[in-house]
């Protein structure tokens, strides 16, 4: 497991997913490659690993969260793959102001199909375009919006503390049975998914730490 934080903005006005000012030269060398990362993710991915790549915003006095998710993945799993099964957290806490939607779901620019089911919502289906066979690679692009609920819990917000445990569309694990559908658990440590490298860029308020 690999968290890379590539930039965190803060803006006393509108927010905006952009990569901060460069002071140097080398910062301005910095900001290209990075840039280069986030237009083209497959750059620089060893073949064989999922990576996430992610641009998000916080809109902190409304309890939101932007976010656009580029997901590479690889199938390990050793059979043909007609769909990729994610888990959407967010959902269970809906009753208390908690949830998350899926705006749109792409693969080289062409939208997929995809629904949102399981017994509390927290399982995103998509649709591939056509089989994904074993050693093949598939990028998708998904836009959302998080609602975080005022709570004092692993995912919520209070006294100015945004917690955000497994917020974003996590990609579900494939066993023999199949992708795994387990519903939310709120006690202990109970998330189970791969590993993989995430690239996380992240906008806050001017005022916001």
């Amino acid at each position: 497991f690999r968290l890379v934080v590539t930039g965190v903005v803060k803006s006393n006005s509108k927010l905006k997913i952009s990569f901060l000012k460069p002071t140097s030269r080398v910062d301005s060398l910095v900001k290209i490659l990075l840039l280069i990362l986030f237009l083209h993710p497959l750059a620089y991915q060893p073949r064989g690993e999922t990576v996430y790549r992610m641009n998000i915003a916080i809109l902190v006095e409304k309890g939101v969260v932007l976010g656009n998710l580029t997901l590479n993945y690889f199938n390990d799993v050793g059979v043909s793959l007609d769909e990729l099964v994610f888990h959407v957290y967010p959902n269970a806490y809906w009753k208390r102001g908690g949830g998350i939607d899926v705006l749109t779901v792409e693969h080289n620019g062409e939208q997929l199909d995809y629904r949102v089911e399981g017994v509390d919502n927290t399982v995103l289906t998509v649709s591939l375009p056509k089989p994904l066979s074993p050693g093949g690679e598939i990028q998708l692009k998904i836009s959302f919006v998080v609602y975080v609920p005022n709570l004092t819990d692993r995912f919520g917000r209070f006294a100015g503390v945004y917690n955000l445990g497994n917020w974003y569309p996590v990609l579900a694990v494939y066993e023999e049975s199949g992708w795994d559908k387990s519903p939310y658990c709120p006690y202990g440590e109970s998330f189970f998914q791969e590993a993989a490298d995430y690239y996380v860029y992240i906008n806050v308020p001017a005022n916001y730490t």
